[in-house]
């Protein structure tokens, strides 16, 4: 397994599944899906030991390019550094829909540490997880000072304020591959919505941004 220590492989093989969730991968999932895109929203029903399995199975077949697993009210808690180290590792994953789920800012950051390293994900939409705010907003942009593959990012309908607006600001100042962002239906106010548009005047990779009803 590429990109994969022992230890990860014994993470998910030791994981006490039910012969049920076995069942639930194995049927109509990771073992016959032959589509560059999959679809898990609304099925995992907040089981992040189902989604570790898929992620695991993601890392052996690199044909999806395209992972929705909305609305499945997931919270990482206890499975973050698992999920990061994944997501470091899945080097086809091209589009990923977090949105609609229980996410945190401190679960943000993993994934955030994960960008980091990534070479894959261009798109990324973490929109209407209500447990993001400020310091989430800070993670993700601060890794994407470095990052030069995500190209579209969704913050809509999150807890941004503007703090968080500034922390947008200082990325558009040195990123140049992010094309499309939407941060609409936020706390911005007028000061953040400004710190924003400051920042757009040193940055020419942007083509679309989205700041309404903020």
């Amino acid at each position: 397994l590429q990109n994969f220590t022992s230890q990860n492989v014994l993470l998910c093989t030791s994981l006490p599944l039910s012969s049920n969730k076995i069942s639930i991968l194995w049927n109509g999932t990771l073992s016959s899906s032959t589509s560059d895109s999959l679809d898990m929203s609304n099925q995992l029903s907040g089981d992040c030991e189902i989604l570790l399995f898929v992620l695991f199975g993601l890392c052996n077949n690199q044909q999806v390019v395209k992972l929705n697993i909305s609305k499945n009210h997931l919270n990482f808690s206890g499975y973050e550094m698992a999920i990061c180290q994944f997501l470091k590792g899945i080097t086809s994953l091209q589009e990923l829909d977090l949105s609609n789920n229980d996410i945190t800012n401190e679960e943000i950051e993993r994934i955030a540490e994960a960008l980091f390293v990534n070479t894959s994900l261009c798109k990324l939409d973490i929109s209407s997880c209500n447990n993001i705010s400020d310091e989430g907003a800070f993670a993700i942009c601060n890794c994407l000072k470095e990052n030069t593959v995500l190209e579209e990012l969704n913050l809509s309908n999150t807890c941004i304020s503007c703090k968080g607006a500034r922390s947008i600001a200082d990325m558009f100042k040195v990123n140049k591959t992010l094309q499309k962002i939407n941060v609409s239906n936020n706390k911005l106010s007028y000061n953040g919505a400004a710190a924003i548009s400051e920042g757009l005047e040193m940055n020419i990779a942007l083509k679309e941004l989205n700041m309404s009803c903020s």
